[in-house]
């Protein structure tokens, strides 16, 4: 078991501190696969946040150590059962207005080289340019119809 990781999280230890503190509920960060900003990257950084999703499983992304999408569900489920037991809530914070792509320059990891103009909000009169609300670079048109499923 390493520190940082679902199994330290959900060690009885770890519960009975936190239930001791009167804690009832946790919030975690994405927990799924996302990749490292570029720009990130460059200057030798990265995301810790985990909010640039990625849409594919399939990619060389960064896999950080808390990451469930293919890395550790068995200890990951043992940790929010563990949590559960002792009443305190697992609240997971999902990101879905933005993706990794980042703005124009890319990376194109998935849906900018499916349907760049169905996915992303682009620029009125400049659609080689993404309208950012997000911060991030882009953001999902969220009027597609494959959103409101």
């Amino acid at each position: 078991m390493s520190a940082g990781s679902y199994a330290a999280m959900g060690h009885p230890v770890i519960v009975e501190h936190l239930t001791s503190l009167g804690i009832t509920a946790v919030e975690l960060l994405p927990v799924h696969q996302f990749v490292n900003d570029t720009h990130l990257v460059d200057r030798g950084l990265s995301n810790y946040w985990g909010t640039t999703r990625s849409a594919s499983s399939r990619l060389t992304a960064d896999i950080p150590a808390l990451s469930i999408l293919v890395s550790r569900p068995p200890e990951f489920k043992a940790m929010v059962k563990a949590l559960h037991e002792a009443n305190i809530e697992v609240i997971l914070d999902v990101v879905y207005n933005h993706t990794a792509e980042g703005n124009e320059m890319g990376p194109t990891i998935a849906f900018r080289g499916i349907d760049n103009a169905a996915y992303y909000r682009l620029v009125d009169g400049a659609k080689q340019h993404y309208y950012d609300t997000t911060g991030t670079g882009n953001s999902l048109l969220m009027r597609n119809p494959t959103y409101c499923r």
